[in-house]
């Protein structure tokens, strides 16, 4: 029981660092600005080194899977469910990534704009599921059992930093401005990947089981 305890812990932790492939941009596609671009555009089409990031979201896909398949317990069914989404809607996002990065080619924008792809239509759709989902199941594994302080601290900042990706990303289709779009949303995707860690780490510790008098135990499957 507890090896497979773990197995889902690590299963989180290792789908937060496949999830966190976007900080050695910087170092492999220097001409995408972080403050500006989206992070979608590290995946596009013709972009150099686009499959070490749509393999980073495979991966971190097929990780939270598992984390999902493992877990069992006493309210944990929103948590699972809400996990599998979200992997499965990146899973998909990395299949029909952006045929463009918009920020380095706006006769892109332009055209996609007016007749936007099938490729581009999947990716908004699966890529908007994913952010909704993560939330949700960040939310789903804090408020519906009791949870550590780091875990509700982290959980708080990822809510926050998705509501600043939200705005940000209604203020750039309203006023055609990216200026500080890149980095709202790269935090946001640093607070999940955080809060992915913090909760792997309680399972590890069986923090749930310490905390028996407020319900039963976060258990995993055999």
């Amino acid at each position: 029981m507890h090896n497979v305890h773990k197995g889902a812990a690590l299963a989180l932790v290792g789908a937060a660092l496949a999830y966190a492939t976007w900080v050695i941009s910087p170092w492999l596609v220097p001409e995408l600005s972080v403050v500006e671009s989206y992070a979608s555009e590290l995946a596009a089409d013709g972009l150099g080194h686009a499959e070490i990031f749509r393999w980073g979201d495979r991966i971190a896909s097929v990780l939270l899977l598992i984390a999902a398949a493992l877990l069992r317990g006493p309210r944990i069914a929103w948590l699972r469910a809400l996990l599998a989404v979200w992997a499965s809607a990146t899973l998909i996002d990395s299949f029909f990534p952006m045929s463009c990065a918009q920020s380095l080619d706006t006769g892109c924008v332009l055209r996609h704009s007016t007749f936007p792809t099938v490729q581009d239509t999947i990716h908004v759709l699966s890529s908007s599921t994913a952010t909704i989902a993560s939330v949700l199941a960040v939310a789903a594994g804090t408020w519906l059992r009791p949870a550590a302080r780091s875990t509700r601290v982290m959980a708080w900042i990822c809510v926050g930093a998705t509501i600043l990706v939200i705005i940000a990303s209604g203020a750039a289709e309203i006023f055609h401005v990216n200026a500080g779009l890149g980095l709202v949303q790269r935090l946001q995707l640093a607070t999940l990947s955080a809060w992915l860690i913090t909760f792997g780490r309680q399972l590890w510790t069986s923090w749930s089981t310490s905390r028996a008098s407020a319900g039963p135990p976060l258990t995993c499957s055999r």
